[in-house]
Protein backbone atom coordinates (compact mmCIF):
# COMPACT_ATOMS: atom_id res chain seq x y z
CA UNK A 1 0.00 0.00 0.00
CA UNK A 2 1.28 3.50 -0.78
CA UNK A 3 0.11 6.93 0.27
CA UNK A 4 -2.00 8.93 -2.19
CA UNK A 5 -3.05 11.85 0.04
CA UNK A 6 -0.95 14.48 1.79
CA UNK A 7 -0.43 13.68 5.49
CA UNK A 8 -1.15 16.42 7.95
CA UNK A 9 2.05 15.78 9.96
CA UNK A 10 5.52 14.56 9.07
CA UNK A 11 7.68 13.55 12.02
CA UNK A 12 11.30 13.76 10.83
CA UNK A 13 14.07 11.76 12.52
CA UNK A 14 17.63 12.48 11.35
CA UNK A 15 20.02 9.75 12.53
CA UNK A 16 23.56 8.43 12.18
CA UNK A 17 24.96 5.13 13.52
CA UNK A 18 22.43 4.94 16.38
CA UNK A 19 20.20 2.02 15.49
CA UNK A 20 19.76 1.04 19.16
CA UNK A 21 17.93 4.32 19.80
CA UNK A 22 16.23 4.80 16.47
CA UNK A 23 14.36 1.49 16.30
CA UNK A 24 12.44 1.89 19.59
CA UNK A 25 11.64 5.50 18.62
CA UNK A 26 10.42 4.32 15.24
CA UNK A 27 8.38 1.47 16.74
CA UNK A 28 6.70 3.91 19.12
CA UNK A 29 5.64 6.07 16.18
CA UNK A 30 4.45 3.08 14.17
CA UNK A 31 2.20 2.04 17.08
CA UNK A 32 0.10 5.08 16.27
CA UNK A 33 -2.55 3.99 13.75
CA UNK A 34 -3.43 7.49 12.55
CA UNK A 35 -3.23 7.69 8.76
CA UNK A 36 -2.55 11.44 8.94
CA UNK A 37 0.98 10.68 10.14
CA UNK A 38 4.10 10.42 8.00
CA UNK A 39 7.40 9.23 9.49
CA UNK A 40 10.59 10.35 7.75
CA UNK A 41 13.85 8.66 8.72
CA UNK A 42 16.92 10.40 7.29
CA UNK A 43 19.83 8.00 7.80
CA UNK A 44 23.45 9.11 7.39
CA UNK A 45 24.97 5.96 8.91
CA UNK A 46 28.22 4.65 7.48
CA UNK A 47 26.89 1.10 7.83
CA UNK A 48 23.70 -0.75 6.83
CA UNK A 49 22.30 -1.59 10.28
CA UNK A 50 19.41 0.87 10.15
CA UNK A 51 18.62 0.07 6.54
CA UNK A 52 18.47 -3.68 7.27
CA UNK A 53 16.07 -3.08 10.15
CA UNK A 54 13.86 -0.66 8.22
CA UNK A 55 13.65 -3.03 5.24
CA UNK A 56 11.62 -5.39 7.45
CA UNK A 57 8.98 -2.74 8.21
CA UNK A 58 5.89 -2.71 6.02
CA UNK A 59 4.12 0.57 6.64
CA UNK A 60 3.22 2.99 3.86
CA UNK A 61 3.56 5.93 6.27
CA UNK A 62 7.33 5.41 6.56
CA UNK A 63 9.71 7.27 4.24
CA UNK A 64 13.34 6.24 4.51
CA UNK A 65 16.49 7.51 2.87
CA UNK A 66 20.05 6.33 3.46
CA UNK A 67 22.93 8.57 2.36
CA UNK A 68 26.35 7.19 3.28
CA UNK A 69 28.39 10.22 2.21
CA UNK A 70 29.00 11.98 5.50
CA UNK A 71 26.73 14.97 6.12
CA UNK A 72 26.96 17.52 8.87
CA UNK A 73 24.01 17.88 11.21
CA UNK A 74 22.47 20.80 9.30
CA UNK A 75 22.66 18.88 6.01
CA UNK A 76 21.11 15.73 7.48
CA UNK A 77 18.23 17.70 9.00
CA UNK A 78 17.72 19.60 5.74
CA UNK A 79 17.66 16.39 3.71
CA UNK A 80 15.05 14.93 6.05
CA UNK A 81 12.89 18.02 5.70
CA UNK A 82 13.08 17.93 1.91
CA UNK A 83 11.91 14.31 1.92
CA UNK A 84 8.84 15.16 4.04
CA UNK A 85 5.46 15.84 2.44
CA UNK A 86 3.25 16.73 5.42
CA UNK A 87 1.37 20.01 5.82
CA UNK A 88 3.12 20.41 9.16
CA UNK A 89 6.56 19.11 10.11
CA UNK A 90 8.10 18.18 13.45
CA UNK A 91 11.71 17.18 14.05
CA UNK A 92 12.74 14.86 16.87
CA UNK A 93 16.02 13.23 17.84
CA UNK A 94 16.48 9.52 17.31
CA UNK A 95 16.31 9.00 21.09
CA UNK A 96 13.13 11.10 21.50
CA UNK A 97 9.44 10.26 21.36
CA UNK A 98 6.08 11.94 20.86
CA UNK A 99 2.81 11.89 22.73
CA UNK A 100 0.42 10.40 20.10
CA UNK A 101 -2.00 13.21 20.94
CA UNK A 102 0.31 15.46 18.92
CA UNK A 103 -1.46 14.46 15.71
CA UNK A 104 -4.85 15.50 17.11
CA UNK A 105 -3.33 18.78 18.25
CA UNK A 106 -1.91 19.44 14.76
CA UNK A 107 -5.24 18.55 13.16
CA UNK A 108 -6.93 21.06 15.48
CA UNK A 109 -4.24 23.67 14.69
CA UNK A 110 -5.05 23.37 10.99
CA UNK A 111 -8.76 24.02 11.63
CA UNK A 112 -7.77 27.13 13.60
CA UNK A 113 -5.49 28.43 10.85
CA UNK A 114 -2.43 28.28 13.10
CA UNK A 115 1.12 28.39 11.75
CA UNK A 116 2.56 26.27 14.57
CA UNK A 117 1.93 24.56 17.89
CA UNK A 118 4.35 23.86 20.71
CA UNK A 119 4.08 22.05 24.03
CA UNK A 120 6.12 22.27 27.20
CA UNK A 121 9.12 20.11 28.17
CA UNK A 122 7.36 18.28 30.98
CA UNK A 123 8.30 14.74 29.86
CA UNK A 124 11.90 13.58 29.72
CA UNK A 125 13.37 10.11 29.44
CA UNK A 126 16.87 8.97 30.39
CA UNK A 127 18.01 5.87 28.54
CA UNK A 128 19.57 2.97 30.51
CA UNK A 129 23.09 3.80 29.27
CA UNK A 130 23.12 7.29 30.82
CA UNK A 131 25.42 7.84 33.81
CA UNK A 132 24.94 11.03 35.79
CA UNK A 133 28.11 12.53 37.26
CA UNK A 134 26.47 13.04 40.67
CA UNK A 135 23.73 10.39 40.67
CA UNK A 136 25.22 7.51 38.74
CA UNK A 137 22.44 5.24 37.46
CA UNK A 138 19.71 6.51 39.80
CA UNK A 139 17.91 8.30 36.96
CA UNK A 140 18.82 5.86 34.21
CA UNK A 141 15.95 4.02 32.45
CA UNK A 142 13.59 6.58 33.99
CA UNK A 143 10.74 8.72 32.70
CA UNK A 144 10.25 12.02 34.54
CA UNK A 145 7.00 13.99 34.20
CA UNK A 146 7.03 17.52 35.57
CA UNK A 147 3.84 19.32 36.66
CA UNK A 148 1.79 20.97 33.92
CA UNK A 149 -1.53 22.81 33.80
CA UNK A 150 -2.82 21.94 30.33
CA UNK A 151 -3.42 25.66 29.70
CA UNK A 152 -3.67 26.89 26.12
CA UNK A 153 -2.13 30.24 25.14
CA UNK A 154 -1.41 32.19 21.98
CA UNK A 155 2.00 33.80 22.56
CA UNK A 156 3.31 36.82 20.71
CA UNK A 157 6.33 35.58 18.73
CA UNK A 158 8.04 38.98 18.92
CA UNK A 159 7.76 39.05 22.70
CA UNK A 160 9.08 35.49 23.00
CA UNK A 161 12.02 36.34 20.76
CA UNK A 162 12.92 39.36 22.88
CA UNK A 163 12.67 37.24 26.04
CA UNK A 164 15.04 34.68 24.54
CA UNK A 165 17.56 37.39 23.60
CA UNK A 166 17.41 38.85 27.13
CA UNK A 167 18.65 35.49 28.47
CA UNK A 168 21.09 34.88 25.56
CA UNK A 169 19.29 31.68 24.62
CA UNK A 170 18.97 30.18 28.09
CA UNK A 171 15.83 28.28 27.00
CA UNK A 172 13.02 28.14 24.47
CA UNK A 173 10.28 29.47 26.75
CA UNK A 174 7.22 29.56 24.44
CA UNK A 175 8.98 30.16 21.13
CA UNK A 176 7.55 28.43 18.05
CA UNK A 177 9.57 25.33 17.30
CA UNK A 178 10.21 22.92 14.46
CA UNK A 179 12.25 20.68 16.78
CA UNK A 180 9.91 19.34 19.48
CA UNK A 181 7.16 21.47 17.98
CA UNK A 182 5.14 21.42 14.76
CA UNK A 183 5.13 24.12 12.08
CA UNK A 184 3.63 24.59 8.65
CA UNK A 185 6.00 23.12 6.13
CA UNK A 186 6.02 26.28 4.01
CA UNK A 187 7.52 28.34 6.83
CA UNK A 188 10.70 26.28 6.74
CA UNK A 189 10.97 27.06 3.04
CA UNK A 190 10.61 30.77 3.82
CA UNK A 191 13.52 30.54 6.27
CA UNK A 192 15.74 29.20 3.50
CA UNK A 193 14.54 31.87 1.07
CA UNK A 194 15.47 34.58 3.56
CA UNK A 195 18.75 33.15 4.90
CA UNK A 196 20.01 30.52 2.43
CA UNK A 197 19.54 27.71 4.97
CA UNK A 198 16.74 26.12 6.96
CA UNK A 199 18.80 26.40 10.14
CA UNK A 200 20.69 29.73 10.44
CA UNK A 201 22.92 28.79 13.38
CA UNK A 202 25.12 26.00 14.76
CA UNK A 203 22.21 23.80 15.95
CA UNK A 204 18.88 23.15 14.21
CA UNK A 205 16.69 23.51 17.30
CA UNK A 206 17.27 27.02 18.63
CA UNK A 207 18.30 28.55 15.29
CA UNK A 208 15.05 27.46 13.61
CA UNK A 209 13.00 28.68 16.59
CA UNK A 210 14.41 32.19 16.37
CA UNK A 211 13.94 32.14 12.59
CA UNK A 212 10.34 30.98 12.91
CA UNK A 213 9.58 33.71 15.44
CA UNK A 214 10.27 36.17 12.62
CA UNK A 215 7.76 34.47 10.32
CA UNK A 216 4.83 32.93 12.19
CA UNK A 217 1.68 35.01 12.50
CA UNK A 218 -0.34 33.00 14.99
CA UNK A 219 0.51 29.87 16.94
CA UNK A 220 -0.52 28.02 20.08
CA UNK A 221 1.35 26.89 23.16
CA UNK A 222 0.04 24.01 25.30
CA UNK A 223 1.32 23.65 28.83
CA UNK A 224 1.18 19.93 28.15
CA UNK A 225 3.73 17.27 27.10
CA UNK A 226 3.45 16.75 23.34
CA UNK A 227 6.99 15.34 23.05
CA UNK A 228 9.30 13.22 25.17
CA UNK A 229 12.83 14.57 25.34
CA UNK A 230 15.14 11.56 25.31
CA UNK A 231 18.74 11.50 26.49
CA UNK A 232 20.87 8.61 25.32
CA UNK A 233 24.63 8.32 25.45
CA UNK A 234 26.22 10.09 22.51
CA UNK A 235 23.38 12.56 21.95
CA UNK A 236 23.66 16.26 22.75
CA UNK A 237 21.38 15.85 25.76
CA UNK A 238 23.27 12.81 26.96
CA UNK A 239 26.61 14.58 26.60
CA UNK A 240 25.28 17.44 28.71
CA UNK A 241 24.12 15.08 31.46
CA UNK A 242 27.48 13.31 31.53
CA UNK A 243 29.34 16.66 31.52
CA UNK A 244 30.88 15.91 28.12
CA UNK A 245 29.02 18.64 26.23
CA UNK A 246 32.12 20.79 25.69
CA UNK A 247 34.23 20.90 22.52
CA UNK A 248 36.53 23.33 20.79
CA UNK A 249 35.18 24.73 17.53
CA UNK A 250 37.73 22.80 15.49
CA UNK A 251 36.70 19.42 16.93
CA UNK A 252 33.04 19.37 15.91
CA UNK A 253 32.71 18.07 12.33
CA UNK A 254 28.96 17.55 12.78
CA UNK A 255 28.42 21.33 12.74
CA UNK A 256 28.33 23.14 9.40
CA UNK A 257 31.41 25.04 8.29
CA UNK A 258 29.15 28.02 7.61
CA UNK A 259 28.01 28.21 11.25
CA UNK A 260 31.57 27.97 12.57
CA UNK A 261 32.85 30.60 10.12
CA UNK A 262 30.06 32.97 11.19
CA UNK A 263 30.73 32.47 14.91
CA UNK A 264 30.32 35.86 16.55
CA UNK A 265 32.86 37.84 18.57
CA UNK A 266 30.46 37.97 21.51
CA UNK A 267 30.11 34.25 22.29
CA UNK A 268 33.20 32.37 23.58
CA UNK A 269 34.73 30.13 20.91
CA UNK A 270 33.86 26.72 22.34
CA UNK A 271 30.79 24.53 22.06
CA UNK A 272 28.62 23.73 25.07
CA UNK A 273 24.94 23.77 25.89
CA UNK A 274 25.25 27.42 26.87
CA UNK A 275 27.35 28.73 23.98
CA UNK A 276 25.57 26.84 21.19
CA UNK A 277 22.12 28.24 21.93
CA UNK A 278 23.64 31.65 22.66
CA UNK A 279 25.31 31.64 19.25
CA UNK A 280 22.15 30.30 17.58
CA UNK A 281 20.29 33.38 18.80
CA UNK A 282 22.98 35.73 17.47
CA UNK A 283 23.32 34.11 14.05
CA UNK A 284 19.58 33.70 13.45
CA UNK A 285 18.85 37.30 14.42
CA UNK A 286 21.67 38.54 12.22
CA UNK A 287 20.38 36.43 9.33
CA UNK A 288 17.01 38.21 9.61
CA UNK A 289 18.54 41.62 10.16
CA UNK A 290 16.99 41.90 13.62
CA UNK A 291 19.51 44.28 15.15
CA UNK A 292 16.69 45.74 17.24
CA UNK A 293 16.39 42.44 19.10
CA UNK A 294 20.15 41.95 19.25
CA UNK A 295 20.39 45.29 21.06
CA UNK A 296 18.78 43.58 24.06
CA UNK A 297 21.00 40.48 23.90
CA UNK A 298 22.23 39.70 27.42
CA UNK A 299 25.78 38.51 26.80
CA UNK A 300 26.81 38.97 30.44
CA UNK A 301 24.15 36.51 31.57
CA UNK A 302 25.71 34.03 29.13
CA UNK A 303 29.28 34.68 30.38
CA UNK A 304 28.15 34.02 33.95
CA UNK A 305 26.59 30.69 33.00
CA UNK A 306 29.76 29.71 31.12
CA UNK A 307 31.84 30.56 34.20
CA UNK A 308 29.69 28.27 36.34
CA UNK A 309 28.84 25.40 34.00
CA UNK A 310 31.76 25.42 31.52
CA UNK A 311 34.75 25.95 33.80
CA UNK A 312 37.02 23.91 31.52
CA UNK A 313 37.03 26.86 29.11
CA UNK A 314 37.17 29.62 31.69
CA UNK A 315 40.06 31.37 29.91
CA UNK A 316 38.03 31.66 26.69
CA UNK A 317 35.02 32.97 28.61
CA UNK A 318 37.20 35.51 30.42
CA UNK A 319 38.71 36.73 27.14
CA UNK A 320 35.27 37.20 25.58
CA UNK A 321 33.97 39.04 28.64
CA UNK A 322 36.95 41.40 28.76
CA UNK A 323 36.52 42.15 25.06
CA UNK A 324 32.79 42.75 25.47
CA UNK A 325 33.11 44.80 28.65
CA UNK A 326 34.29 47.91 26.83
CA UNK A 327 31.11 48.07 24.76
CA UNK A 328 28.74 47.52 27.69
CA UNK A 329 26.26 50.39 27.89
CA UNK A 330 26.98 50.98 31.60
CA UNK A 331 30.75 50.78 31.24
CA UNK A 332 33.31 48.58 32.94
CA UNK A 333 31.87 48.93 36.45
CA UNK A 334 28.37 48.18 35.23
CA UNK A 335 29.55 45.10 33.34
CA UNK A 336 31.37 43.71 36.38
CA UNK A 337 28.37 44.39 38.64
CA UNK A 338 26.07 42.61 36.18
CA UNK A 339 28.47 39.67 35.93
CA UNK A 340 28.54 39.22 39.71
CA UNK A 341 24.73 39.29 39.81
CA UNK A 342 24.27 36.71 37.04
CA UNK A 343 27.11 34.57 38.40
CA UNK A 344 25.25 34.32 41.71
CA UNK A 345 22.03 33.54 39.83
CA UNK A 346 23.75 30.75 37.89
CA UNK A 347 25.01 29.11 41.09
CA UNK A 348 21.55 29.50 42.59
CA UNK A 349 20.12 27.68 39.57
CA UNK A 350 22.70 24.92 39.92
CA UNK A 351 21.90 24.35 43.59
CA UNK A 352 18.15 24.49 42.89
CA UNK A 353 18.58 21.74 40.29
CA UNK A 354 20.57 19.65 42.78
CA UNK A 355 17.88 20.11 45.45
CA UNK A 356 15.15 19.19 42.96
CA UNK A 357 16.90 15.97 41.94
CA UNK A 358 17.46 14.97 45.56
CA UNK A 359 13.76 15.58 46.26
CA UNK A 360 12.81 13.39 43.29
CA UNK A 361 15.01 10.54 44.50
CA UNK A 362 13.60 10.90 48.01
CA UNK A 363 10.01 10.80 46.73
CA UNK A 364 9.34 14.32 48.03
CA UNK A 365 8.77 16.00 44.68
CA UNK A 366 5.68 16.68 42.61
CA UNK A 367 7.61 15.45 39.60
CA UNK A 368 6.39 12.01 38.53
CA UNK A 369 9.15 9.40 38.37
CA UNK A 370 8.56 6.15 36.50
CA UNK A 371 11.60 3.84 36.71
CA UNK A 372 12.60 0.63 34.91
CA UNK A 373 11.66 1.90 31.44
CA UNK A 374 13.87 0.09 28.93
CA UNK A 375 13.51 2.37 25.89
CA UNK A 376 11.58 5.26 24.35
CA UNK A 377 8.82 2.96 23.08
CA UNK A 378 8.05 1.92 26.66
CA UNK A 379 8.41 5.55 27.78
CA UNK A 380 5.77 6.62 25.24
CA UNK A 381 3.35 3.99 26.52
CA UNK A 382 4.12 4.95 30.11
CA UNK A 383 3.41 8.62 29.42
CA UNK A 384 0.06 7.84 27.79
CA UNK A 385 -0.91 5.58 30.70
CA UNK A 386 0.14 8.25 33.21
CA UNK A 387 -2.00 10.88 31.48
CA UNK A 388 -5.02 8.57 31.33
CA UNK A 389 -4.64 7.35 34.92
CA UNK A 390 -4.39 10.90 36.24
CA UNK A 391 -7.27 12.23 34.15
CA UNK A 392 -4.95 14.43 32.11
CA UNK A 393 -5.34 12.80 28.68
CA UNK A 394 -7.19 15.77 27.25
CA UNK A 395 -6.13 16.84 23.77
CA UNK A 396 -7.92 14.02 21.95
CA UNK A 397 -11.32 15.23 23.10
CA UNK A 398 -10.89 18.97 23.61
CA UNK A 399 -7.63 20.47 22.43
CA UNK A 400 -9.15 23.91 22.19
CA UNK A 401 -10.13 24.12 25.85
CA UNK A 402 -8.34 26.67 28.02
CA UNK A 403 -7.31 24.02 30.52
CA UNK A 404 -7.31 20.23 30.37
Amino acid sequence: MSRTDQPILSVIIPTRNRVRYLLPSLQALLRCVDTDLEIVVQDNSDNDEVEAAVDKIRDYRLRYQHLKDKLNMEENFAQGFENATGEYVAFIGDDDGINPELISAVRWAKTQGLDAIVGNSAASYFWPDIDFVLYGKKFSATLLIRPFSGALAYPNPEEEMYKCARTAGLGFARLPRAYHGAVRRGLMGLIKERTGTYFPGPTPDMSSSIALANLVKRYAHFDYPLFISGSGRGSGGGAGIEKKHEWTLGSVPWFSRRAIDLWSNVVPRFCSGTTLWAEDVVQALQAFGRHDVLAGYNAICMYARCAVFDRKYFSLTKASFLSYMGSHRRGRAGAITALVYYYARAWQSRFASLASNIAILAGLSKIGRIPAISDIEEATQALSQYLISNGRHCLEQRPSSKNC
